[in-house]
């Protein structure tokens, strides 16, 4: 006799047979056809619903329910994710930033918080002239394409439907509890060992979750941020790096139009361990290209260069404060101003031979130069 593990209490809510008791239980009714069910909750068989009249097709009621299970899912989680196989290729291959991570050829899967795309789940709702079991939609975008979930059953997809273009995820359904499980697409094509297949678990050799209309190709995008050389309110020339402004694919070569100089530079390099900070090269490279940029961290007599800063001792007899010789190279950014300091002070000079270690260090950094130095623009 067939086992049914959900119903429908008086209410019409779903209602896991997990979690009825002889306590709580009380009226239920089949979700497919509507008959009467009666809670079986013996010691020697495990807990189901059973019809106490005639009952319907196992077909039908696994087909109505596993779309009230993926509707629940979606309305009652803040992710609802699908992964499926991509391959990582960038087009441009004049990119200054590319590398090894842009056009990797391996597949590799892609998830997706469909929740994040969509904020309408329809049982049975309808696009293009197609029925779909799931379909998902977004309110705030009518006019954007829909995602289809199709509960294969018995029917697969038909060709029509699968010609379409719409994005659908098929899932071959043989139990309640298959629409619960992760949609993860699996690789059937791969080696026995790259499917983590073992006796207990062998369900993965088939592929019971399908991706139509999807695009396997992905462009890999880097967050990038940019060094940037500017004049500050009081005419001095500064540098300063500004941190995420954006995608590769969407701001690479893009400028901020007060600056003289730019570059630009993948994110990730911020938090990797460099001798030296990137804005360094950053200043670096904008004295290599012509550009008056004078800071005392740069100057050849920075570590020798103290200055006379007020203590908070008082002289007892002439009421004034102590001061103290302290190495300006103890002083962080917010104590000391090395710019004002720097195109005030005759001495300074640029430590050459610093600057030219700075730029071998960085040798192998990619960086892109979104805005050119042009001498005229000093003003």
């Amino acid at each position: 006799m067939v086992q049914y593990l959900y119903a429908n209490n008086i209410n019409g809510s779903l209602v896991d047979i997990s979690n009825v008791t002889h306590e709580n239980r009380e009226r239920y009714y089949c979700p497919s056809c509507g008959i009467e069910m009666s809670a079986v909750l013996g010691n020697k068989r495990e807990h189901h619903f059973r019809h106490k009249g005639d009952s319907c097709s196992y077909e039908s009621y696994l087909h109505k329910i596993s779309k009230l299970l993926l509707k629940w899912r979606f309305d009652n989680n803040y992710k609802f994710e699908i992964a499926y196989y991509v391959t990582q290729n960038c087009p441009n291959t004049d990119c200054c930033l590319r590398d090894s991570n842009c056009n990797t050829n391996i597949k590799e899967l892609h998830i997706i918080n469909l929740k994040d795309c969509y904020n309408i789940c329809e049982i049975e709702g309808a696009y293009s002239g197609f029925r779909a079991d799931i379909k998902l939609s977004n309110s705030d975008k009518p006019e954007a394409t829909p995602l289809f979930i199709e509960v294969a059953v018995t029917h697969k997809c038909s060709p029509e439907k699968i010609s379409s273009g719409v994005p659908i995820v098929e899932i071959s359904v043989t139990n309640e509890r298959d629409v619960l499980h992760p949609l993860i697409e699996q690789k059937t094509t791969e080696p026995l060992l790259h499917q983590h297949i073992t006796l207990s678990n062998p369900q993965y050799i088939e592929e019971k979750i399908k991706f139509y209309n999807f695009d396997r190709i992905i462009y890999p995008c880097k967050q990038l941020s940019r060094f940037i050389i500017y004049k500050d309110s009081n005419d001095y020339i500064r540098g300063g790096i500004e941190k995420c402004i954006g995608l590769c694919n969407t701001v690479i070569g893009q400028y901020n139009k007060a600056s003289l100089f730019e570059i630009q530079f993948d994110d990730s390099n911020l938090t990797k361990r460099y001798k030296y900070h990137i804005w360094y090269f950053g200043i670096s490279f904008a004295i290599k290209e012509g550009i008056n940029i004078q800071n005392c961290r740069i100057c050849r007599n920075y570590n020798s260069c103290v200055i006379k800063l007020p203590t908070n001792k008082i002289d007892v007899r002439t009421k004034k404060r102590f001061f103290i010789n302290v190495p300006i190279s103890q002083l962080n950014d917010n104590q000391f101003n090395t710019t004002h300091q720097a195109n005030n002070c005759r001495n300074f000079t640029y430590n050459a031979q610093f600057i030219t270690q700075i730029l071998n260090h960085f040798k192998d950094f990619k960086y892109c130069v979104s805005k050119p130095y042009l001498p005229y623009s000093k003003g």
